[in-house]
């Protein structure tokens, strides 16, 4: 005959407790994870994002901010990255944008130092010599790949 299981009410407050300490570790593991804010670059960087609309003439924009525009934003402090994209089109047809560029920085502070920087300036003060009317900035937070 089988016998009875006996109700052992030390060993079930045991088994209690033991699930209660796990489910309290658990939980400020994820309330710490959940908190955490991105620390590398690689996670979250700030940018400058700038739009160049079609230039009258194509031809000379892409000579000057190659041989001129580009070399001046490299020397930028605290540039990490600089991604240029030639807009081939959009998907409603036809687009006015010729270019976009994406410059990353470590954070915000990093951005606007660089901005306020002789190099950033002289960057800023190249725009009008071949972009004027044609250009926008706008600053933005992103992941680099």
């Amino acid at each position: 005959m089988p016998r009875k299981a006996e109700l052992n009410v030390a060993a079930v407050a045991r088994l209690l407790l033991l699930c209660l300490t796990v489910m309290v570790i658990a939980s400020v593991v994820v309330t710490a994870l959940a908190q955490e804010k991105p620390t590398t670059p690689a996670e979250s960087m700030a940018k400058l994002i700038v739009f160049y609309r079609t230039p009258r003439d194509p031809a000379e924009f892409d000579r000057y901010y190659a041989q001129v525009h580009i070399p001046l934003a490299k020397k930028i402090p605290g540039l990490r990255r600089l991604e240029v994209t030639r807009v081939t089109g959009a998907p409603s047809g036809a687009s006015d944008l010729y270019l976009i560029a994406e410059l990353y920085f470590d954070n915000a502070a990093a951005r606007e130092a660089a901005l306020a920087s002789n190099e950033g300036k002289a960057a800023e003060a190249d725009l009008p010599k071949f972009a004027e009317g044609i250009v926008c900035v706008y600053f933005g937070m992103g992941r680099e790949p």
